[in-house]
């Protein structure tokens, strides 16, 4: 048998050796995790002020928040109809086309009936302010909720 193909019989042995052992700390893929069991709330989760006259509970009594801190997980998380808000990271956009990408966030998600918050940076520094203050207008253009201030 030649060195080479020895040499790659041994490098896939460990390399399925190492798969099987670290499978139990992968995690799953966001992308296609299925998080629609999260609008079925558990029992202990139930308020009491929730609980309707026939004891149903309804997951819709409840505001479900989602923070998106990219793109991706954005495009990910818009097709699930269990989030009710949207709190968009400031930093998921580049400065350069801002108010449009965030603007045409914003008309996706209100056309689902959603509610969207732009997050500030969590170090707001003077040129973060100056930014925001040269943007203001722009941004009253865009119908979204509010901001989110992050504190550290």
């Amino acid at each position: 048998m030649p060195n080479g193909a020895l040499n790659k019989l041994r490098r896939d042995a460990i390399s399925g050796l190492c798969d099987k052992l670290l499978k139990k700390y992968y995690r799953n893929d966001a992308r296609y995790a299925d998080i629609s069991s999260m609008c079925e709330l558990p029992e202990h989760v139930v308020k009491s002020d929730a609980v309707h006259e026939d004891g149903a509970v309804n997951a819709k009594d409840y505001t479900a928040i989602c923070s998106c801190m990219t793109r991706t997980q954005l495009d990910t998380l818009i097709s699930y109809d269990c989030f009710d808000v949207f709190y968009l990271d400031f930093d998921m956009y580049d400065r350069n086309t801002l108010i449009q990408q965030f603007a045409d966030d914003v008309k996706c998600l209100t056309k689902r009936n959603k509610k969207v918050y732009l997050m500030l940076p969590t170090i707001f520094r003077a040129d973060s302010s100056d930014y925001f203050v040269s943007i203001a207008k722009e941004l009253d253009k865009v119908s979204f909720e509010g901001f989110v201030v992050k504190k550290l």
